[in-house]
């Protein structure tokens, strides 16, 4: 029997989440959730859509599973409602594309979604929910924080550290052992051979700094 699972969120990667846990025999899901303020249609990829405040009364925590589904355009926001869901007491599950290797000898936090071609090798740890693109790799004895966006084709080399809140672009690559700290985005296509400081902009080959970014605001893709 299948677990019944709720998607937070209504947009891209939500859809692209239900795409994937209908092609994993665990799950079935039976609803999207959104906010109270943006809930636009009552329907969502013929499933119903509920509001946040709905939901808690209507679904009991212990009978339902949750993956929140926030895209990256405003990394603090991604993990503000995962932090949300888990205050009210709902158990978020991982979703692993079956055409992805995740190594029995790596760890997955909760809510992690790990698309097609990607590769997470032994030693690896992530915390929870943390997006990890198609093709893009995490090398062996990597430690990754939480709530972080791996973008499609990214490179992260043995033993690096990413901290939290993190936007890693396309085709990005950070060279072994280096650190990236926290709210940092890396451009598409960029080398990151130093340590990369917390609240930066990096771009370039060699990823140079930039520019700050605002902590109220946090890394924004727009």
């Amino acid at each position: 029997m299948k677990t019944p699972l709720l998607i937070f969120g209504a947009g891209t990667l939500a859809r692209l989440a239900c795409l994937e846990a209908e092609d994993n025999s665990t799950y079935e899901v039976i609803g999207f959730v959104v906010d109270d303020s943006l809930m636009a249609a009552d329907r969502f990829l013929d499933r119903p859509v509920h509001t946040w405040s709905a939901a808690r009364v209507r679904f009991a925590s212990h009978t339902v599973a949750m993956h929140c589904a926030i895209g990256y355009r405003t990394m603090l926001r991604r993990a503000a409602v995962f932090d949300q869901v888990k205050a009210a007491g709902f158990g978020c599950v991982s979703l692993v594309s079956v055409q992805a290797h995740v190594s029995r000898h790596a760890e997955l936090g909760e809510n992690c979604f790990v698309m097609a071609g990607a590769v997470i090798e032994p030693g690896a740890r992530l915390g929870p929910n943390n997006m990890v693109w198609s093709n893009a790799t995490v090398c062996h004895d990597c430690t990754i924080g939480s709530h972080n966006f791996i973008a499609a084709g990214a490179t992260l080399g043995g033993h690096v550290t990413l901290g939290d809140r993190n936007f890693l672009g396309f085709g990005s690559v950070v060279r072994e052992r280096k650190r990236v700290g926290n709210n940092v985005l890396i451009g598409a296509q960029s080398l990151v051979l130093e340590d990369a400081k917390d609240l930066s902009v990096y771009l370039g080959s060699p990823a140079r700094a930039v520019k700050s970014i605002d902590p109220a605001v946090g890394v924004s893709i727009e």
